[in-house]
């Protein structure tokens, strides 16, 4: 989700900029960053933990109308590696904003093993490490993103945004 459909990492940007003194841009965050990679994993651990870091950003709503449309040709599932403390906020989320099959979602800790069970055709994946391991079990779509720009030349199949499912889907 985070990343697809909903963007943490500008969530993050936004909260260590008032909080934690960021001072460069985000393309820098999650690219090149010396704040990010200084930072142990106890701290990216208890960012992950800030419930309002999943909620406080409204989607683009046409994403969801798109979404809405291809829920009545495909079967919408949400995958997500996000943590088990976010749960609820997830599923609050989708609902208040009305995704098409809101209950649909898998808190996975094996996004690799939940997307070959659940048969997935298609995957829209932004994080590189995934994206590289699904392309061997399904057809991925690498949403570009900051930290993943560099790679998309190694997939078929690449949006800027989900709009561009269209002439993908």
């Amino acid at each position: 989700m985070d990343g697809v459909l909903y963007p943490r990492q500008k969530s993050m940007y936004e909260y260590l900029k008032m909080h934690c003194g960021y001072i460069d841009n985000y393309d820098v965050l999650f690219t090149t960053s010396n704040f990010w990679a200084s930072k142990n994993d106890v701290y990216r651990k208890n960012m992950t933990s800030i419930e309002n870091l999943y909620s406080n950003f409204p989607p683009d709503m046409k994403d969801v109308e798109l979404l809405q449309e291809l829920s009545e040709k495909y079967d919408i599932i949400y995958i997500t590696a996000r943590p088990e403390a976010v749960e609820l906020t997830t599923l609050e989320y989708l609902k208040r904003y009305n995704y098409p099959n809101p209950t649909n979602v898998i808190f996975s800790q094996d996004k690799i093993k939940d997307i070959r069970v659940a048969g997935c055709e298609w995957y829209v994946e932004d994080r590189l490490e995934f994206a590289r391991e699904l392309k061997k079990f399904t057809n991925v779509i690498l949403k570009l993103q900051p930290w993943n720009r560099a790679a998309r030349n190694e997939f078929k199949n690449v949006i800027f945004s989900l709009q561009e499912l269209r002439s993908i889907l």
